[in-house]
């Protein structure tokens, strides 16, 4: 016998047109599926399950013995079948019934174990509906070769195919070549002849062989050649490539050690007590699209650990596309860098631009973040504060004592420090907001401006007051606007509607307050409507004097208005101590220096404050944003 070929197109011409027994496909060596018809028809070379080949037969005596050799089985089969019934097998468990009926009553359905293959349960047709069936050895002992069944085919097939591996040859056997004669029955005769040939002999096939059915010792790493043990334990043992210690790989109860090839350590290592594993070289995972490996990181200039700065690069995770990688890949990794004393933790975007991979780097003195080199901006995060620009575009920086933000330059247009705080339009210094420890300023420009400081409230360009007029707001939705009267004393004025007795005379008694706080350096006046006379009475100033009174006469019944017209002194409160006390400005100077500001592109530093505390707006911070650092492409 000669092993068969395992594709179609292998096969010799004459061996095309089918197999003794087909499956799907032409049969690998040592696998098998019956399945098909039992000839090859228009074949003189056919090939089994097992992948054998056999040629037809052309002498006389091998055909008129296969004829005989078949019409005996078929005789004894018959009989068999006729008087027992048939025997059907099916996989299941021990609970599973047959799903198809009994051909006649007596017939057995045998339940085989789908992995093992062994006899569960056993079932009996008694015409109507299986019973189970319990074998006993009484029944084992009697047991019929005709009630067997191998597959989809029995006892008979399965002897054919034996005399056939055996002969050699394809035998064509009709029934009426074969007869059985004496008190032997050809069944018992192919049983012994069976196992003589086959078992005993041993040099039979077998689908499955258990450890029962082997000797102790009786395999050798000899009789193993080709095949696998699957499926099977192995306790005790140590596996390993090399007989050497420190060579190739070792698996043994300790765990798996990888030795390099100089064999002066392991390149892998996993402990079974620790469970620690321990990888020199790539390690790395991919799906359909990405990859990511663990490596040692090098800067890509220099191919060195070791930067052009000094700075030492570890390993890191290297990610990465397959589809369309990056010339720069996603990095995590570690190095140290001289310039912060210490160590750093680095994370690099993706990219293909030189020199300009967006990066974060965690140290001992902050955070960092550089947008890459399509963007200059960078933001930085430490101890001392936070900030974050680009040159000449903006930035926006807090820290311990001030925080400003710039916007498309180098001047801050935000500014807070102590008592010094600024807030600028992007084209104009003058239009903004400014203060610092002695006034509070609103520009429009120079000439318009608004102060407030200890003098209180006070505005460069003139004082209005707008409203809205009922009836013309509705009309002309338009607003009435008015300036106001200017002084340089602290003003306050008093009316009233003053009705004169029968005798012509009159006291309007002023609030009880005005003494309180009239400046007795000021002037003060009372004017009336008519022809009737007024005199101011002052009883004296200050907390404990006597409210003033105003004395007017004239005729008898008449109604006067009466203006009583002076200055007040400004209060000032103590917040500590809770106390007021007064100041009277009605003999102060009237000339004051006008806010200080600075000209576009001037330094507000240079400003000239006078000797009170000046006006104008707080220093600004310093111009430069934050350095542009140099970045390494890893």
């Amino acid at each position: 016998m000669m092993a068969g070929p395992t594709n179609w197109t292998e096969a010799p011409e004459g061996g095309r047109g089918g197999q003794y027994v087909t499956t799907p496909g032409f049969a690998a060596l040592g696998h098998s599926s019956p399945a098909n018809s039992r000839t090859a028809p228009g074949s003189t070379i056919v090939y089994s399950p097992k992948g054998w080949r056999w040629e037809e037969a052309g002498d006389d005596y091998s055909k008129a013995v296969s004829k005989l050799t078949a019409a005996t089985m078929e005789s004894a089969v018959r009989r068999v079948k006729s008087s027992m019934g048939e025997v059907y097998y099916i996989r299941g468990t021990a609970d599973t019934q047959p799903p198809f009926d009994g051909t006649t009553t007596g017939d057995t359905c045998r339940v085989q174990d789908a992995q093992t293959l062994d006899i569960v349960a056993e079932w009996r047709w008694d015409g109507a509906t299986w019973e189970r069936m319990r074998v006993t050895s009484e029944q084992i002992s009697n047991l019929d070769v005709g009630k067997l069944t191998a597959g989809s085919a029995n006892i008979a097939e399965v002897t054919a195919r034996k005399i056939a591996s055996d002969v050699g040859r394809f035998l064509e056997i009709t029934t009426d070549q074969l007869t059985v004669t004496g008190n032997a029955s050809f069944v018992n005769a192919t049983a012994h002849h069976v196992w003589s040939e086959i078992v005993t002999a041993g040099q039979g096939e077998f689908e499955q062989i258990k450890a029962g059915m082997l000797a102790a010792n009786s395999v050798s790493a000899s009789n193993i050649q080709g095949g696998a043990i699957d499926g099977q334990v192995i306790t005790g043992a140590t596996v390993q490539t090399e007989r050497n210690n420190q060579r190739g790989i070792k698996i043994d109860s300790t765990g798996i050690r990888a030795y390099t090839s100089n064999g002066r350590g392991t390149s892998f290592e996993v402990d079974a007590d620790t469970g620690r594993v321990k990888v020199l070289g790539e390690v790395g995972i991919q799906d359909s699209w990405s990859i990511a490996q663990f490596i040692d990181i090098v800067e890509n200039v220099s191919g060195n650990d070791v930067g052009r700065r000094g700075d030492r690069w570890g390993v890191g995770l290297s990610m990465n596309s397959k589809v369309f990688p990056y010339k720069y890949p996603a990095l995590i990794t570690f190095k140290e860098d001289p310039s912060v004393s210490g160590g750093i933790l680095y994370l690099q975007a993706p990219s293909s631009y030189d020199n300009g991979t967006p990066s974060m780097r965690m140290a001992i003195n902050g955070l960092s973040v550089y947008s890459g080199k399509t963007s200059t901006w960078q933001m930085n995060l430490s101890r001392t504060g936070f900030g974050a620009g680009a040159a000449g575009k903006g930035n926006f920086q807090v820290n311990d004592y001030s925080a400003s933000i710039t916007v498309g330059g180098y001047d801050s247009h935000l500014y807070i420090q102590g008592d010094n705080f600024r807030l600028r339009s992007q084209s104009s210094a003058l239009r903004s907001v400014w203060g610092n420890a002695t006034n509070v300023v609103l520009s429009w420009d120079g000439s318009h401006q608004v102060v407030v400081d200890r003098d209180g409230f006070r505005a460069v360009g003139g004082k209005n007051f707008i409203m809205r007029v009922p009836g013309e707001w509705q009309k002309r939705h338009m607003m009435l606007q008015h300036a106001s009267t200017e002084s340089p004393h602290d003003g306050i004025e008093y009316w009233e509607n003053v009705e004169l007795d029968s005798t012509g005379h009159a006291t309007w008694v002023l609030p009880d307050y005005v003494p309180k706080i009239a400046s007795p350096t000021a002037p003060w006046i009372v004017l009336t409507s008519s022809t009737a006379s007024a005199r101011l009475i002052r009883t004296g100033y200050g907390a404990d004097a006597a409210p003033w009174s105003v004395e007017v006469s004239g005729q008898s019944g008449e109604t006067v208005a009466v203006l009583v017209k002076g200055a007040r002194q400004v209060d000032e409160w103590d917040e500590k101590t809770d106390t007021v006390s007064l100041r009277d400005r009605s003999k102060e100077p009237v000339w004051v220096l006008p806010p200080a500001t600075a000209q576009d592109g001037e330094d507000n530093q240079s400003v000239t404050y006078d000797d009170r505390g000046g006006y104008g707006p707080s220093p600004v911070p310093p111009k430069t944003p934050p350095a542009e650092e140099v970045q390494e492409d890893l």
